[in-house]
Formats: C-alpha cells, sequence, structure tokens
C-alpha cells in the first residue's frame, strides 16, 4: 500500500511535468518526485518501529517504574523566571541517550523522527513507553501541528474563584476578561 501510494503521487507529478503543466514550477515537482523514492523506503520503516516499539528492554523498564496503568503525566513547576527562560527558548533541550533492541534499530534511519513521551529513572536512565508517530526524514512540521496541545495561557495571579470557561476540546480555562 505505500509503494501504491507514492507511486500514485510520482505519476501525477510525472504527468505534470510531461503535460508541461506548469514550468515555473518543474524544479520543485522534480525535487517532490525525489522525495517519494525517499518517503517509499521510510515509510515501511517507520511502520515497522511503530508496530514492533518500544521494545522489551523499554517495556521491561516501564513495567518495573510504573507503566501507563498509572495514568501519571509529570506537572511542570516552573518558577516563573524559569517558565519566562523556557518560553523564551533559551534553554538548550538535553541530549538523551535511548537503549534500543537491534530488531528495532535495523529500521531506525538518519533524520527518521519519532514521538515518544520520554521517562527519567533515579539513575539518570531514559526510556520510553510507547511510540506515538514516526516521521521520515524529510518531513517538516507545519505550524498547524506545533498548535496542536495549545492552551489560552491563563493569569497566573488569577484567584481560584475565577469564572471558568470551556473550550472545542472540553477542558475548562479561566475566564481572563
Amino acid at each position: 500500500m505505500i509503494k501504491l501510494a507514492t507511486v500514485t503521487i510520482q505519476s501525477f507529478l510525472s504527468y505534470l511535468l510531461y503535460h508541461d503543466v506548469c514550468p515555473e514550477f518543474n524544479e520543485n515537482i522534480n525535487e517532490a518526485r525525489k522525495s517519494c523514492d525517499i518517503v517509499t523506503k521510510e515509510l515501511w520503516k517507520n511502520q515497522q518501529i511503530t508496530a514492533n516499539g518500544p521494545g522489551n528492554f523499554n517495556t521491561s523498564c516501564s513495567i518495573l517504574i510504573g507503566g501507563f496503568e498509572h495514568d501519571f503525566e509529570p506537572e511542570y513547576d516552573l518558577s516563573p523566571e524559569e517558565r519566562e527562560e523556557w518560553m523564551k527558548k533559551r534553554r538548550q533541550m538535553p541530549e538523551l541517550m535511548l537503549f534500543l533492541e537491534e530488531g528495532l534499530l535495523e529500521h531506525c534511519y538518519p533524520g527518521m523522527k519519532i514521538i515518544t513521551t520520554i521517562w527519567e529513572m533515579n539513575c539518570g536512565l531514559h526510556y520510553f513507553e510507547e511510540i506515538k508517530r514516526a516521521y521520515s526524514s524529510i518531513y517538516t512540521p507545519l505550524c498547524n501541528d506545533l498548535m496542536l496541545g495549545w492552551k489560552r495561557p491563563r493569569d497566573l495571579t488569577a484567584n481560584n474563584e475565577d469564572k471558568e470557561i470551556t473550550v472545542e476540546d472540553g477542558s475548562a480555562q479561566p475566564d481572563l476578561e
């Protein structure tokens, strides 16, 4: 199915070139055709790592430490200064080392992007419980993708008695008006 999808797109792009539909975009169309070749190889590996992940080691860590059953999501308790520094993106994201079995590692490639939740043990070892999504090396996040978890900012000095409003996703947030 992956090959069918990418070949269909590649055939359409070839059609555009053959019929000289938009000659001003020929360079872009050729780049898109090259990306179809890349994606044909990478999408199957993405599917394999998503289906087979997180692997025995990471699953064992999850079971020993708590795992999905505990519904634990850490709260970010930052001071106003730390929050401001975080928002200005002055803080560098840490470099992490994750352990993968050979069976999973053979599906990885340079530039692969994986969306997962990473946990840290008290000994400094990092592990992940699930692979939510895997993207190919040519994936570029769109602004809309970056806004998926966004919530309206709330006033930190507001009282708990503030009137709350419900937004589209069903979460209640204080009214700032």
